[in-house]
């Protein structure tokens, strides 16, 4: 008689250790940056409310979240606070915003996120603005605070606010002092002469040592295509289109190996569609002047000085 061999047992689940709040709340928002999936790291049972309510506000969803606190919790007052401010009428964004004091950082991302988007639609008014930046700025999370600073001192230039900008200082410089050099760079620029800088002409790939009040427009506009057909762009705006890579030497005269490919596709894009522009191979000369973010608007007056930078957060989606 054959014996019949035990029947197979799944194996028990390993005990998995539960990761600290901050490092699972950390890996969240670094996806949420890079568009990727949202992991879902284990953690304390009492944590997992507050890591629920941050992939919540870091979601796609367009409908307010569910609050998942335990009622009569702090993490409940706060997310309820939140909720309401949502349900707010715009005449009441200002006050509110004055009044929240958000800690959880699930309310942080979703304040940065409304505020970005309200802010990009023109539906908040300066003072607005800033409450928003200032609260988020305020996080002890280090992405959150750069993505408000670099918000704020965007806008701060293209307003020419140098006393906004010297108050952001005063107030994060000692923590976050890297971020600002670029943009002291900025204040710089204004009222001066355009700088000059190295680029190749579309089509043609022809170098040209010009300053960008050279390019044929009273604005300069600097962003890469898109995909799509070329929008159409206003006659006073010389259009530069910045290299993917963007790491050419700035003095070399003649495209490398590693940006020429890049270059020669672009040439016959716009070659094809009857289009003029101009192809900045290194990012570093941008870079120099304080240039870091696109898109970026230059307006130059009459006498090709700059008058207005609107760059990153600040800048228009179209000029």
């Amino acid at each position: 008689m054959l014996l019949q061999p035990p029947a197979l047992q799944a194996p028990a689940p390993r005990n998995i250790k539960p990761m600290p709040l901050a490092e699972a709340e950390d890996a969240v928002l670094l996806a949420f940056d890079e568009g990727s999936p949202l992991p879902s790291p284990a953690v304390a049972a009492a944590h997992r409310p507050a890591l629920a309510w941050l992939k919540a506000n870091a979601g796609p969803g367009s409908k307010a979240p569910a609050n998942p606190f335990p009622p009569g919790s702090a993490g409940h007052r706060e997310a309820a606070e939140w909720l309401a401010f949502l349900k707010a009428p715009p005449g009441e964004w200002e006050p509110r915003l004055q009044r929240l004091s958000p800690r959880l950082t699930g309310t942080q991302l979703a304040l940065w996120r409304w505020g970005q988007a309200m802010s990009l639609a023109g539906r908040l008014g300066p003072e607005g603005r800033r409450a928003f930046e200032d609260r988020v700025a305020a996080s002890p999370v280090e992405g959150l605070r750069a993505w408000a600073l670099r918000h704020a001192l965007c806008h701060a230039v293209a307003e020419r606010d140098e006393g906004r900008f010297a108050r952001l200082r005063d107030r994060h410089g000692a923590l976050d002092g890297d971020l600002f050099p670029p943009y002291q760079r900025l204040f710089a620029l204004l009222d001066g002469p355009a700088p000059l800088v190295r680029l190749f002409t579309l089509p043609g790939l022809e170098p040209k040592d010009l300053s960008l009040g050279e390019l044929g427009g009273r604005r300069v506009w600097v962003l890469p295509p898109g995909e799509g057909p070329l929008d159409p762009l206003p006659a006073d705006v010389a259009w530069i289109i910045p290299a993917g890579r963007g790491t050419q030497d700035p003095a070399d005269a003649n495209l490398d190996g590693a940006t020429a490919p890049d270059a020669e596709a672009l040439d016959k894009r716009l070659r094809a569609a009857g289009r003029r522009a101009w192809f900045a191979p290194s990012r570093a000369a941008f870079e120099a002047f304080g240039l870091i973010h696109f898109p970026i608007l230059i307006d130059l007056d009459g006498e090709r000085r700059i008058r207005r930078i609107r760059m990153g957060d600040a800048a228009p989606d179209h000029p």
